[in-house]
């Protein structure tokens, strides 16, 4: 009895740990694209959709806050994928407030919400663009990604390094050997 209540609090405790929302990580049926709503704004109006990017620009006004995305496709868990190509710009529009040091420039955001029939035209650089608005019902702001500090194996002095200590090992990572007078190999 005690292994099975074990084991259905830690199945609790486990999934409330995902903190991406469920809108975010499955796309809706029917999920309409940004260049199928620029293409038919009226037949695509109040249709679902989730859509992702990277923040250009957040303006807060009295009623409702605007937020400037640049579209990427997302990836299977809603993240967008920055290094493929760009279909377009999109507005999002919520009710709440945006704060624009929090949601800053360059920030990766995801966008669950409702197509509507309204765009906007917003001038780039001195090009006039055509963006859709979509209502937000949720959104997933990504923290980026950092990767850890890589060490050549051919620069630098092989005898010390602040990273050739008891702990940690330029070529081998984290062992309790370390480096022995900063030889590669160990034979013992």
């Amino acid at each position: 009895m005690l292994r099975l209540l074990m084991t259905v609090v830690s199945l609790t405790a486990i999934s409330a740990c995902s903190s991406v929302p469920k809108t975010i990580q499955s796309a809706p049926s029917g999920d309409v694209q940004l260049t199928q709503v620029l293409q038919a704004k009226s037949d695509n109006a109040g249709k679902t959709v989730r859509w992702g990017g990277e923040i250009i620009k957040v303006e807060n006004k009295n009623d409702a806050s605007l937020i400037q995305i640049t579209q990427y496709p997302l990836n299977h868990y809603g993240r967008p994928i920055t290094s493929k190509k760009s279909l377009g710009r999109f507005l999002a529009r919520t009710p709440e407030f945006f704060d624009p040091v929090v949601y800053k420039a360059g920030t990766l955001i995801t966008f669950s919400g409702k197509t509507t029939a309204e765009t906007q035209t917003r001038k780039v650089d001195e090009k006039q663009l055509l963006m859709p608005v979509i209502d937000i019902t949720d959104s997933y702001r990504w923290q980026p990604r950092y990767y850890g500090q890589r060490h050549s194996d051919f620069y630098g002095d092989p005898f010390f390094s602040p990273y050739n200590s008891f702990y940690y090992n330029r070529w081998y990572g984290n062992h309790w050997y370390g480096s022995r007078f900063g030889y590669r190999y160990y034979y013992w």
